[in-house]
């Protein structure tokens, strides 16, 4: 163990959740500086049900830690064991294209990748998968086979399979929220559509609620797609037929999709080529069969060489409001506002420093001519993104 490491544990359990730090020393020994508990919801009997109450009893442990040892922790390796968990015995191989080159480790991951795709139960998956020995051309009991010639390569694998519920999750996610006079309670995953190991960024529904456009991630890529999605009439809560929609090529991404009142227009900002530099903000219209027109770029009014997102309209539709981490405003991302009609646009000007801080300000949110929301990680404490609500006594563009 190297001095002055420093390793953090993370325990979660059905009754409590324990995250520990500590560092080595000059003698080997570890010295714990900080332990953080909290009552364990959201698990019973080894398996996640709630993953948001999960997650906020392992933010408050993990936070108790921090604040104890004084060490910022971003990342930690979590053992996951429980019923769902199962191990089997494997064999497997691969046949070489040329057996007069050494095997390297393309060929171990590629028997590797071979064995993730067994065929399991319904609702499982691989896990991990463990050579424990090798045979080459027939010879057994090999360990390291790496650098031997041989035109079949086989191996005796330990692998482990959990369920793919506890498993398929992902690093962003969408949540719902009821809300209760002024408050926000019962935060829950969006089940359906929304629910897979990809990444899912922003949202926005139509005006009866019955259609969603909503931005997520593909497997191997951090490019955001954007996708629609329907309402399922029988079960409210869920969404379903869910299909891309190729307003960009794949090598780009769409992001931060925002829809017109009358359900004619749909906003989004893109790193496609054709613009002006960065991310820009685009439109497109949704004709009545469905279908979208070319997108078209909101001009020079609005975009700049810098990144341009998270595009919203104001609840009479004159008023566009947008994030832009242009140079000359209040630092980071700040949100602008520009007057709209007939698709023409003004030139953008900031909010003010009601909403703009040195941090970053991006999603607001007009909910009525007066109040609505926005993000920003302008809290020194969290230093991270959390929801405002704001409110303006007056229906105009500027704060």
């Amino acid at each position: 163990m190297k001095e002055n490491m420093i390793s953090i544990g993370l325990d979660i359990g059905t009754t409590k959740i324990v995250a520990m730090i500590g560092q080595t020393n000059e003698y080997n020994k570890m010295k714990i500086l900080g332990v953080g508990k909290s009552i364990s919801l959201g698990v019973h009997r080894g398996v996640v049900n709630n993953i948001t109450q999960t997650i906020q009893s392992i933010q408050q442990a993990v936070s108790e830690a921090e604040e104890l040892s004084g060490i910022k922790v971003d990342g930690v390796t979590v053992g996951i064991a429980g019923q769902h968990i199962r191990s089997l015995q494997h064999s497997d191989y691969i046949t070489r294209e040329n057996s007069e080159q050494v095997i390297d480790e393309n060929d171990i991951e590629k028997l590797i990748n071979q064995v993730h795709k067994l065929v399991m139960l319904p609702g499982e998956e691989i896990i991990h998968v463990l050579p424990q020995e090798y045979k080459v051309d027939g010879q057994a009991e090999i360990k390291e086979p790496i650098g031997m010639y041989g035109g079949r390569l086989e191996a005796n694998f330990h692998s482990r399979s959990g369920s793919s519920t506890v498993l398929d999750q992902s690093e962003y996610k969408l949540l719902g929220f009821s809300k209760f006079k002024n408050n926000w309670r019962n935060p829950h995953l969006l089940a359906g559509a929304f629910t897979g190991k990809t990444n899912h960024g922003g949202l926005t529904f139509n005006k009866t609620q019955t259609q969603v456009f909503y931005t997520k991630t593909e497997a191997g890529s951090t490019n955001y797609q954007l996708y629609v999605a329907t309402r399922n009439p029988k079960i409210p809560a869920q969404w379903f037929a869910s299909k891309r929609l190729p307003l960009a090529p794949k090598e780009y991404s769409v992001e931060n999709p925002w829809l017109s009142r009358n359900g004619k227009t749909l906003y989004f900002s893109s790193n496609m080529p054709g613009g002006y530099g960065g991310y820009d903000l685009y439109s497109v219209k949704i004709l009545p069969n469905g279908r979208f027109t070319i997108p078209k770029n909101l001009g020079k009014n609005i975009n700049t060489s810098a990144n341009e997102k998270y595009p919203s309209l104001s609840v009479e539709n004159h008023i566009l409001y947008f994030a832009s981490d242009r140079p000359g405003a209040y630092g980071g991302y700040d949100v602008y506002s520009a007057y709209t009609d007939a698709e023409l646009y003004s030139s953008a000007q900031t909010l003010g420093s009601a909403i703009n801080s040195a941090a970053d300000e991006v999603g607001f949110v007009p909910v009525t001519a007066t109040t609505g929301y926005f993000s920003s990680n302008k809290n020194s404490l969290s230093k991270k993104m959390n929801v405002y609500q704001y409110e303006h006594a007056a229906s105009v563009a500027g704060f």
